[in-house]
């Protein structure tokens, strides 16, 4: 296999995983206007293994000419690359009041520009990547007028059904019939509907759906809720668009950030994901000549790529093994709060890094091997009734402070439950009110005050940032206590309940070997290292931190272990034999998918 070009590779392994990669409105200048310059994104795109492209036909206010669009399409198309096209909707009709890059989708010059761009790239091609910004935040007067008695998360949700029914899908398919309008959502899951941007109504009006996984380092722009997130957010992302959407689902794309190792994480976290695509976007960041927002960005996506190969081989063992893990519910709307009491915001990232493998879902299954228990949980539009069935299970349940203070003592005082205090008592959010748009790298922002944070949430001119679970480095310190004793917190909410149970607290390796029993393993190891278990005899480690780490690792019924797939290739994954099971280093950035088998005595029995 490895004799074989980047392109055969990838020809090979397209019913696996596809790698393609995006040309921005503005790139066009600079790689698809002349005949010399496609010659050269066909070589790169070609030695790289990347068969799709998609060609934006409008950002920022740029709409490359149709001439020139026409004529790269077809270019491309001839030497045997897929073409489809692309739009990213911002900087276009009237500015709104929250994120100016954002137009206010009441007004009628937005509403006509919107049919603009969408009748103009519907003619050019037959599948169409919306880059998710249709989302309106605006509260002008019309839009306060508009929203009536609603709130405005039903307001925006019925806005901008609205608004892509008869500005986006009904012009395009007047030009097109054919087209195909994938709507590519962005990587801030709890804000999605609070936009506007209802999956269900999305998986009912389009043609598919789609995720960005570009997460970020902390320290390129902490107070940025697309950037600063921790790296098992791409894999919770992308997981959980498969289950929202099933067959609609396509998949994501990465951008290269400031930090190599979190450009690497975010691609191996997706990958584990199990999308059927993977987007370089942009082109720039693949180019001999780099060219993108952030020059630290630089060499990234040759990086990732050079290990073809093996990425393939992670996707295909990815895709043959179920991924498993405790069934974590959040559906569509879920609002993941106690008002004024515990906020529980983005806690599956958190969750993922302390080694706890989750299976995000839209609803519980009728069988599962654990369950994670958050205030989205309460969302559920049966959730009572699953409560009452979760008292007779006998399964791990991992439940979070802010939910636990709501619960009852005979559920939470069971030796099969545990509480995690991950809940914050306040939400922390920023005022996006005049802000262009939600890039802070310039660290512009305006913190709203704990005292009006909770307000600013309610009423819309706040928006959470949610930067605790991943931004502190001793975040397991500050949430697992070796005492036995409950959060002050907890204990108090509890007792205002009437409720004292005798709940256990448990160190993060005891709490870890309760929680991975049904997954037949026993994990020790510092945090930051997310736990991903595949079908029976596949098992997934990934590093984030910046240094190596040691992890012991115990399996009771397949005690041998052997690594198939460590990336990146130039890093080690060291396996030893000890006295309890194996101890394995795993270098920093690192994610390595073991094999789990039996013992040569078991084999010869």
């Amino acid at each position: 296999m490895t004799n074989k070009s980047a392109w055969q590779i990838a020809s090979e392994n397209r019913d696996i995983l596809t790698l393609s990669t995006y040309f921005m409105a503005s790139e066009f200048e600079k790689y698809l206007e002349t005949d010399e310059a496609i010659d050269k994104v066909i070589r790169v795109c070609k030695g790289y293994g990347i068969p799709r492209m998609y060609l934006e036909t409008f950002r920022d206010g740029c709409q490359p000419s149709r001439s020139v669009v026409v004529h790269a399409r077809d270019r491309l198309r001839e030497a045997g690359f897929e073409v489809a096209g692309a739009i990213c909707t911002t900087r276009y009709g009237e500015p709104g009041t929250v994120l100016t890059m954002f137009p206010c989708l009441t007004r009628k010059r937005s509403k006509r520009e919107l049919r603009d761009m969408f009748t103009f790239a519907a003619g050019l091609f037959d599948t169409i990547l919306i880059d998710e910004y249709i989302w309106c935040h605006c509260q002008c007067e019309q839009c306060q007028a508009a929203k009536g008695d609603r709130t405005w998360t039903e307001f925006r949700c019925d806005q901008l059904r609205q608004a892509c029914r008869e500005c986006v899908i009904a012009p395009a398919r007047k030009v097109n019939p054919r087209v195909r309008l994938v709507y590519k959502f962005p990587a801030m899951y709890e804000l999605l509907a609070r936009q506007g941007q209802d999956i269900d109504f999305a998986l009912e009006d389009f043609d598919g759906i789609w995720i960005g996984t570009e997460v970020g380092p902390f320290t390129e722009s902490p107070h940025n809720m697309l950037r600063s997130q921790g790296p098992y957010r791409a894999f919770f992302l992308m997981r959980w668009m498969l289950e929202m959407g099933k067959d609609k689902t396509g998949g994501s794309w990465i951008m290269p950030l400031q930090d190599s190792g979190h450009l690497l994480d975010t691609a191996y976290q997706t990958i584990l994901g199990g999308p059927r695509e993977l987007v370089l976007h942009p082109y720039g960041g693949i180019s001999p000549s780099y060219h993108w927002a952030l020059p630290g960005g630089e060499g990234q996506f040759p990086t990732l790529l050079r290990d073809l190969p093996e990425l393939l081989k992670l996707a295909r063992i990815v895709k043959e093994n179920p991924a498993r893990g405790l069934v974590a519910a959040r559906p569509a709307r879920a609002e993941p709060w106690e008002f004024r009491k515990a906020y529980d915001a983005y806690v599956f990232d958190y969750v993922g890094q302390i080694g706890v493998p989750l299976r995000p879902v839209r609803d519980f299954p009728e069988d599962a091997e654990g369950f994670f228990l958050s205030l989205h949980t309460r969302s559920l539009p049966n959730y009572e009734q699953e409560i009452e069935r979760l008292r007779h299970t006998t399964v791990p349940i991992l439940v979070t402070d802010g939910l636990a203070s709501t619960l009852d003592e005979p559920f939470l005082d069971r030796s099969n439950v545990f509480v995690i205090e991950a809940s914050v008592s306040t939400p922390s959010v920023f005022d996006y009110r005049g802000f262009t748009d939600p890039y802070d790298f310039a660290l512009h922002l305006r913190p709203v005050s704990a005292e009006k944070a909770w307000e600013a949430l309610s009423d819309d001119t706040g928006w959470d940032t949610s930067m605790r679970y991943t931004g502190d480095a001793q975040m397991a310190a500050k949430i697992f206590s070796i005492a036995p004793s409950l959060p002050e917190t907890l204990k108090q909410r509890l007792q205002e309940s009437g409720h004292s149970p005798n709940l256990k607290r448990l160190p993060l390796d005891e709490l870890r070997s309760e929680i991975l029993k049904p997954f037949g393993i026993s994990i020790r190891g510092p945090i930051r290292v997310s736990v991903h278990p595949l079908g029976e005899d596949q098992l997934v480690l990934h590093n984030f931190n910046e240094h190596p780490v040691t992890v012991w690792l115990k399996s009771e019924a397949r005690p041998d272990i052997k690594p198939v797939v460590t990336l990146p290739t130039t890093s080690k994954t060291v396996v030893d034999k000890a006295d309890d099971g194996f101890q394995i280093q795993i270098d920093p950035h690192t994610v390595t998918c073991f094999e789990l088998g039996k013992s040569q005595q078991s084999r010869n029995d």
